[in-house]
């Protein structure tokens, strides 16, 4: 006797007797070399390959003025590149090189420019740096170490002891000034006592 077992394509395709997708298949799947797996509650899409290339892409090949957009997470979650454990919206755990990095940040220091801004005298800058080893608002190397430094961050309080910086040498360029100014006016008075007493002596 001849059984033919009807089976329901999606079934024979996804290896699922109740699919819940258009495409819904329990263990593991390979599609050329790409294995997607899932271990541990964690799903892997990973290259059977020692080697070869990996690409993503939103758009076919080639494709002319390609406008598409790869999106990651825009709901939620965090990405890691060379980590398992990302801690912010994006973790790379080695080093990043690109043409050019913009940065997004508020509250830039125009405001040192203000005539009402506090300036700190440059004795006081001295006294914190002696008692703490590092500059006002900067933090400390085991902090940096520890925690790492926000770029745009640090860049706002770079720019704010330059602006600092700046208007300290404006104000002793004044002083150098002011002193050389001082120093012109007393040769000239010494130079005119000079005459009064040599003119008393020729009397």
């Amino acid at each position: 006797m001849l059984v033919v077992n009807v089976v329901n394509g999606q079934e024979f395709f996804t290896g699922s007797k109740s699919p819940t997708a258009s495409i819904s298949r329990t263990g593991s799947t390979i599609f050329g070399n790409v294995l997607l797996r899932a271990a541990n509650n964690v799903q892997v899409l990973e290259h059977t390959k020692e080697t070869g290339d990996f690409y993503i892409r939103s758009v076919a090949y080639q494709v002319p003025n390609d406008n598409g957009n790869l999106i990651l997470n825009d709901i939620g979650g965090f990405v890691g590149i060379g980590t398992s454990r990302p801690k912010e919206k994006l973790s790379v755990n080695g080093n990043i090189r690109a043409r050019e990095i913009k940065v997004e940040i508020a509250n830039w220091p125009d405001y040192v420019f203000r005539k009402d801004y506090e300036l700190k005298p440059l004795s006081e800058v001295e006294r914190y740096i002696n008692e703490n080893g590092h500059l006002p608002e900067i933090p400390k190397a085991e902090d940096v170490e520890n925690e790492g430094v926000s770029l745009g961050e640090m860049n706002k309080l770079l720019l704010k002891k330059v602006e600092e910086l700046t208007l300290h040498l404006i104000e002793k360029e004044k002083n150098i000034e002011g002193l050389k100014q001082e120093l012109k006016n007393m040769r000239k008075e010494l130079f005119r006592v000079i005459q009064i007493v040599q003119g008393s002596n020729d009397m």
